[in-house]
Order: structure tokens, then sequence, then C-alpha cells
């Protein structure tokens, strides 16, 4: 019936859903396009947007499981930074419901979203904005709405920078259980400098790396990194950092 990358496509949502629901949650995504998708056990459906990517976030985050991870506690705080259309927060909320979710996301269309998909969760704080490595505003760039960059435009700019410091002091934070960060170049910029106030208090990063957007992504990442204790794995490319 299917077969090559629709075949894998399809064996991907069977192991995520179970075979029947497996194959209902296949046809409305990869052959309908249904914009409303039901998950089995989450109170509210997502939803997703007709010719955008994303479909393709639906499924690097509930078909290939991107944030798949048993953490070993209950996670009370989560910053999840380029938060999208609200997908992995959603994710999150579900799986602790009692955590405080901080959703951070700079494109204007993804927000928008994001708010949707978020608001029937009163553990999720949406946040317009971008992620750098102090209080700033940022431009956005044009693209692809899973791959929106942001860039440092000092006073003028469309949007507000937030550091990491500054979030925790805005929402009482003493420490991030898990900081997830997908910020399509910009975690150069993180951690680059203003790091040593705040890394030390996180117990799980999360990071997709681009190095090809930003070429000291990984560099200025592995050089903070190396200052305290965490271990690391790469799953689904995903880099996952735990403090010990």
């Amino acid at each position: 019936m299917f077969s090559g990358k629709s075949g894998t496509t399809l064996f991907r949502y069977m192991k995520a859903f179970g075979m029947l629901n497996g194959l209902a949650m296949f046809v409305k995504c990869e052959l309908l396009e249904k914009e409303k998708i039901s998950v089995r056990q989450y109170p509210c459906p997502l939803l997703l947007r007709k010719g955008t990517t994303d479909l393709k976030v639906f499924v690097e985050i509930f078909i290939f499981g991107a944030y798949d991870i048993d953490p070993g506690f209950t996670p009370e705080v989560i910053i999840d930074a380029g938060a999208n259309i609200g997908l992995s927060a959603v994710l999150f909320a579900n799986k602790y419901p009692d955590a405080k979710i901080i959703a951070i996301e700079p494109d204007s269309g993804n927000y928008r979203q994001l708010i949707r998909n978020t608001e029937n969760y009163k553990n999720i704080i949406p946040v317009l904005g971008g992620i750098w490595n102090r209080n700033t505003k940022l431009n956005t760039s044009s693209g692809a709405e899973w791959s929106v960059m942001v860039s440092d435009a000092g006073v003028g700019g469309e949007i507000n920078g937030f550091s990491i410091d500054e979030l925790m002091k805005k929402y009482n934070l003493e420490e991030i259980d898990i900081l997830k960060l997908d910020i399509e170049g910009s975690e150069a910029v993180v951690f680059e400098s203003g790091y040593e106030t705040w890394l030390p208090k996180v117990r799980i990063l999360i990071v997709e790396i681009h190095d090809y957007l930003n070429k000291n992504a990984s560099k200025n990442l592995y050089a903070a990194i190396s200052k305290y204790n965490f271990t690391c794995k790469v799953m689904n490319g995903m880099f996952f950092f735990e403090r010990y």
C-alpha cells in the first residue's frame, strides 16, 4: 500500500500512536493535511496551518520524538525558546501539568498560532520575543516558518530581545529545570557572553545547534558548557546536556 519514504513515515506514525490510531493520524496529517489534529489523551486538538512548515514541526516532535526524554524528576520550570506554534510547549504541558512553561517565539505569525494552541493551558505563558545575550531590540528574517532568524537592531527593532537572566527575573525563577533552545543560530550569541549568571541554574539544556547559520554556534556553546558540570548526549539531532 505504502512504500519508500511514505512507508517509513507511516511506520513512525504507528510506532508513536499505535497501529490503527497511527494509520488514522497518517492519513489526516500526510494525505489530507488536516489543520486540526487530535492527539490521544490531549485535551485540545493541535492547530496547524496548511502550506507552512507546521506539519514538519508536528512530525519532528510527535512522530520522531525530538523531546522524548526522561529527566528522572518532575520539572517545575521550563523555558521553551523558539517555541514556534507551541507544539513543544503543549507536549511539555501534558507531560508536566504542574510546570510553569515560558514559551517565547520571535515570529508574529507563529506567535499568533502559538496563542491558539496554548490558550487552554493555564501553565503556558506565551511571550513574543527572541532570546539574546542581553536585553535589546531584534529584527526578524523572512523565510520558512520554522527557521525564522533574529538579528540585533539596537533601539529600533521589531521585537524585544531577552536574556535568559532577564526572563528569570521577570517570572521569578530561581532555577530552570528544562531550557529548550531552538533559536536558529542565536545560540552563538547566547553562549558568547552573559551566561555565567544563569547557566549554573539550568538542570537540563536541550539545544538544536545551527552551525550552518552561525559558524560560532557549537564553538561558543561547548566553551560555555565546559565550565560547568554537564553530561551530553545526542538524540534525534538534538543535544541534551544534564547538570550533575
